[in-house]
């Protein structure tokens, strides 16, 4: 069953009986579908707008590994550095929603998450490379 079927079912386990009136039925029916309906937009909505920007950073990570050369560039920087870098293309996005340039100011806090998803890479790496030389290896 599907995250969203399996809402739904919790959700429809909430409405309130319906009374044996064949008119209540309809009606309650009627008023419960159109309850459904709508709430399966909203998840379907909530659902693709968190996938579609996850698709989005995972390209701009993409096009920033081609641009700048991936790892071995990422783990030149401090953390320093990438928290400087983030600011900046944070105020970038700000700047941005302060111009009611909505597209633009994704863009940006796609390309501040990107950076985000370099530092933490570049981390891990040191991390591990750390623990590897602890153990000898």
């Amino acid at each position: 069953m599907s995250p969203i079927t399996e809402r739904l079912k919790d959700e429809v386990d909430q409405f309130p009986a319906i009374e044996d009136h064949p008119y209540t039925l309809f009606f309650d029916s009627l008023a419960a579908i159109e309850r459904l309906q709508a709430r399966v937009a909203e998840l379907e909505a909530a659902t693709w707008t968190r996938e579609q920007a996850l698709i989005d950073v995972e390209k701009e990570r993409e096009r920033q590994d081609e641009k700048w050369g991936g790892a071995n560039h990422d783990d030149d920087h401090t953390p320093d550095f990438w928290v400087q870098l983030i600011k900046n293309y944070a105020g970038w996005a700000q700047v941005m929603a302060g111009m009611d340039s909505p597209h633009k100011y994704r863009k940006r806090m796609i390309q501040v998450a990107a950076l985000a998803v370099a530092a933490a890479g570049g981390m891990d790496r040191q991390l591990s490379a750390a623990q590897k030389q602890e153990q000898g290896q």
